[in-house]
């Protein structure tokens, strides 16, 4: 017979004639019924499937009644045990209590008594499971409200929930942020208190218009704790909530926005001779201005303590929103809104229940989850990574994640932003800076062959002519003239060695001469010889180095360049450790020196510092290729610079 009642029952007993017996008449009752001859079968069944109570006889060998109790409510402490005992007031009826039965049965036991016995049990194991389910319903949705509740609180809008009267019944931390406040104080205020030019005699006929339209756009001032004053736009909406009427506002500060609209004006009469073009500009941001208000004013609902505002707010969100929980590896997406739907091509109910790696590239699927799990709770974290969605599309993304407890479970609030165009927009201004370098290096190969060729070209036939006059005035032997000349002839020594330093530096004849490794060492030699001061260099070069594009040579020459410079003017070292190397498709060049160093952070503070090291000219020229460029130092403990390059420098376009 099929159990409707959905109980089922475990009768364990060394009789064989009394275990048939019981079997038979339980499943009369609509109960499903299983035997064992022993307590050990019994855990075995136990193990196999599941069962709501387990009658079983006291006295039987191997493993007696009392025994197979506690082992049961050791390892299935959701069973009920009914024992039965020949002996009614045996001390074993004490025990079997005591140690968790729920009731016994004294043989021999009518039928109708084990009939009632069932009975009563099974009302309370359905009582329990009702009470279960109902806990857990309840639990499920204050832990939704929860989140929705944060998601609120944390809105970059301030929220405010106002009465009939005018005063706040509720402020977000956003407001709190906004005015100076914290949130207990602004449940104490009122809209008075807030804004100096609304008038409490004016607040009846604002929320009788409130209550014929629903909605209403409008802009204010409000005034901070410390007396600051700010423009805002609020969007005022009717709701009645538990049976009382409250006006639920969203406030944004538009200083910014107005200090725009004032600088169009400004521009508007100063500059006449462009006033046709500063008009349509300003109308169209005027109309931008519009359209934005329209379109928020269509996706802000009115707002209440409802699990159903809150979802809908969750729903409206641009930015893709995921609820993530954390006690599984990888962690399991609970939650996500419509926009994430939307961006990866899935269903809601094709998201839920899945793994975040669902939407992660493999190279990401244990790194960004691992991120934010070890994150501190209620810090937010950001980074960037790539998302996939249904059709394979992958595309980056910037994430801003939170961990938030929530009773005995951590989740993390994930908030995600498609940041494509910023990447492309970071691509183009590679790819210029590229070719603005390579401009910039085709230029100087051009000035050091003018200098060399013709400029040394002059130079030669001065220093002919020069030979030609010395020759002549040491036959006057005039002593005079003589001094005179050998004063020029050192001037135009000089000139020569300038020329030849300035030609060195714009491009060396070696590099096209020899090479870009053979330039490379006979950089570091110059450099080494022409020191005031002994200095140990060390350099390093880790064979075979590749085949690579102009370009790049000449970035990796340049830093090079720069550092030595860098060190010669600054450092004073006694030793200079030179490494260069491939790795991962990249040219790692690192400089090393113990020289005096100097303090990162005024480096970063200060740009002419910055601009004096050269620091921020190799910082551009590595950048140019998509490369990186690293410094290490401290005052008094030498300085490391270390650079990462492309071998492939960015197609541009």
């Amino acid at each position: 017979m099929a159990a409707q009642n959905n109980i089922n029952i475990l009768v364990v007993d060394d009789e064989k004639q009394l275990l048939n017996a019981l079997e038979e008449y339980i499943t009369l009752f609509d109960y499903s019924c299983s035997t064992a001859k022993d307590g050990r079968l019994a855990l075995e069944k136990l193990n196999q499937e599941h069962f709501d109570i387990v009658i079983t006889d006291i006295q039987m060998p191997n493993m007696d009644g009392i025994q197979l109790l506690k082992q049961i409510k050791n390892h299935f402490p959701g069973v009920e045990v009914i024992v039965c005992t020949g002996y009614p007031d045996s001390y074993q009826i004490v025990e079997a209590l005591n140690a968790g039965a729920i009731d016994y049965l004294t043989k021999p036991f009518p039928l109708k008594e084990i009939e009632l016995k069932l009975k009563r049990v099974v009302r309370e194991i359905k009582l329990v499971q009702k009470l279960n389910q109902e806990l857990t319903i309840s639990k499920t949705r204050q832990d939704e409200l929860e989140m929705a509740y944060f998601t609120i609180d944390t809105a970059s809008d301030a929220i405010y929930w106002v009465r009939a009267d005018g005063r706040f019944a509720y402020a977000n931390q956003s407001a709190a942020r906004q005015l100076g406040y914290s949130p207990e104080e602004l449940r104490q205020m009122s809209v008075f208190d807030i804004d100096p030019n609304f008038k409490t005699e004016d607040w009846q006929d604002h929320w009788q218009k409130l209550q014929k339209h629903g909605t209403l756009i409008l802009e204010a001032i409000h005034r901070a704790k410390d007396g600051r004053e700010f423009p805002v736009e609020i969007s005022a909406n009717y709701n009645q909530f538990n049976a009382t009427a409250y006006n639920v506002a969203f406030s944004r500060d538009i200083s910014n926005r107005k200090i725009l609209e004032e600088q169009l004006v400004n521009a508007n009469k100063n500059l006449a001779q462009e006033i046709h073009a500063k008009t349509i500009s300003l109308q169209e941001t005027v109309l931008a201005l519009e359209d934005e208000i329209k379109k928020r004013n269509a996706s802000e609902l009115s707002l209440s303590r409802s699990e159903k505002l809150y979802r809908t707010l969750f729903e409206q969100a641009g930015d893709y929103i995921f609820i993530l929980d954390l006690a599984h590896n990888p962690p399991i997406i609970i939650d996500a809104n419509q926009s994430c739907c939307d961006i990866h091509g899935y269903k809601r109910e094709e998201l839920i229940g899945q793994t975040i790696s669902l939407i992660e590239p493999k190279v990401h699927a244990t790194e960004i989850p691992e991120r934010i799990r070890k994150a501190s709770l209620d810090q937010q974290i950001e980074f960037e990574t790539t998302h996939v969605t249904k059709d394979g599309r992958i595309f980056p993304v910037e994430v801003k994640a939170k961990l938030i407890k929530l009773e005995d479970r951590t989740i993390a609030l994930s908030i995600e932003r498609d940041i494509t165009a910023r990447k492309k927009a970071e691509e183009k201004i590679i790819n210029l800076s590229t070719r603005l370098g390579q401009s910039v290096e085709e230029e100087r190969k051009k000035i050091a062959a003018d200098l060399h060729d013709e400029f040394g070209q002059l130079l030669l036939t001065f220093n002919y002519n020069l030979d030609r006059i010395k020759q002549k005035i040491s036959l006057d032997r005039d002593d005079g003239l003589q001094k005179n000349f050998t004063k020029l002839d050192t001037a135009f020594k000089q000139l020569g060695d300038c020329c030849r330093d300035i030609t060195t530096r714009l491009r060396p004849p070696i590099f096209d001469d020899m090479g870009f490794i053979p330039t490379l060492e006979w950089t570091v030699k110059n450099f080494k010889e022409t020191q005031p001061h002994k200095v140990e260099v060390t350099f390093k070069i880790s064979a075979p180095i590749p085949a690579m594009s102009e370009y790049v040579k000449i970035v990796t020459y340049r830093v090079l360049q720069e550092s030595l410079n860098n060190i010669a003017k600054h450092a004073k070292p006694r030793n200079v450790f030179i490494t260069l190397k491939i790795e991962n498709s990249e040219i790692v060049l690192t400089i090393k020196d113990d020289g005096r160093g100097f303090d990162p952070n005024l480096y970063n503070k200060d740009s002419n510092r910055r601009k004096g090291f050269g620091l921020q000219t190799m910082e551009e020229r590595v950048s140019s290729i998509a490369g990186h460029l690293f410094i290490d130092s401290k005052s008094g403990a030498g300085t490391t610079i270390k650079a990462l390059i492309p071998l492939n420098e960015p197609i541009t376009n």
